[in-house]
């Protein structure tokens, strides 16, 4: 079977004022090997991964979709990506009986950092650990409503800081809490292995990004709506993210800030 990759592209990573991480420029990549290299049988979650023999690969073109053929049906996937002059990154899948063809979600693409991109936000100690992986943790606040925000302002997807994350491993021990990823470091060093990150907020619905199309690039989904499970790979760049849907009571009902569902009712945050 195939399954169709977004474009693969380069970022830049800037500092901001306050030394928060900020995006910068987004340049189009080609010569990226792209791989399918390690599998196991769908929904196993936390069960090892065994490589894949031989690994399934193909290169970008420069903004192009990807198509990576010839994977096995109803596994769950480990694909990596790898170039020279960046840090090597690694996605997630889960296949079923059919090809794949990548969701209408506007632009987007898969991203490749610059070699030591992330260092600026990562603890002291986890930069000289070359068996750690690093995870981008995210949150997308998607809103369920009337799709009116602020002045007027059309906005129904943002970045959310304002979820917590617990994070544990394989065999459920406690790693990690982030009490907000407002107040957290934008990238976390982790041992290899796979692990366990569940999303609260008070307001918000957590659900696996890319659940309802069949297209889990961010981490997989497990038994619990709210948890997904996401493979390290040393000296892989992985990303660990979610929807979080704000849903307002009746659907009329403004919202006065998405990133933190803050509901509106005449006009007043509430």
């Amino acid at each position: 079977m195939s399954i169709e990759l977004f474009r693969t592209t380069g970022r830049e990573l800037e500092q901001a004022s306050d030394g928060a991480v900020r995006n910068g420029a987004l340049t189009d990549l080609d010569g990226v090997e792209v791989c399918a290299t390690k599998q196991r049988a769908a929904f196993s979650s936390f069960r090892p991964f065994t490589d894949l023999d031989p690994a399934r690969c193909a290169t970008s073109l420069k903004g192009q979709t990807l198509m990576l053929s010839g994977l096995p049906a109803n596994s769950d996937l480990v694909i990596t990506y790898r170039k020279d002059g960046y840090r090597f990154s690694a996605i997630t899948f889960r296949t079923d009986d059919y090809d794949v063809a990548a969701p209408a979600w506007g632009s987007l693409s898969h991203e490749l950092l610059r070699e030591g991109a992330t260092e600026p936000w990562l603890e002291p100690e986890a930069r000289a650990s070359t068996g750690d992986g690093v995870v981008a943790i995210g949150a997308v606040a998607v809103w369920a409503g009337a799709a009116v925000v602020a002045g007027g302002q059309v906005i129904n997807v943002v970045d959310s800081r304002d979820v917590s994350v617990e994070i544990e491993d394989a065999e459920g021990r406690l790693v990690r809490e982030l009490s907000s990823l407002r107040d957290s470091p934008p990238f976390l060093s982790l041992p290899e292995g796979s692990y366990a990150f569940r999303y609260s907020h008070p307001r918000m619905h957590i659900r696996p990004v890319g659940a309802t199309a069949q297209y889990l690039i961010a981490g997989l989904s497990t038994a619990a709506l709210d948890t997904i499970e996401v493979p390290v790979l040393a000296g892989h760049d992985v990303g660990a993210v979610v929807d979080a849907l704000c849903a307002a009571p009746h659907w009329d009902q403004p919202v006065s800030d998405l990133p933190t569902c803050t509901l509106a009712s005449n006009g007043v945050a509430r």
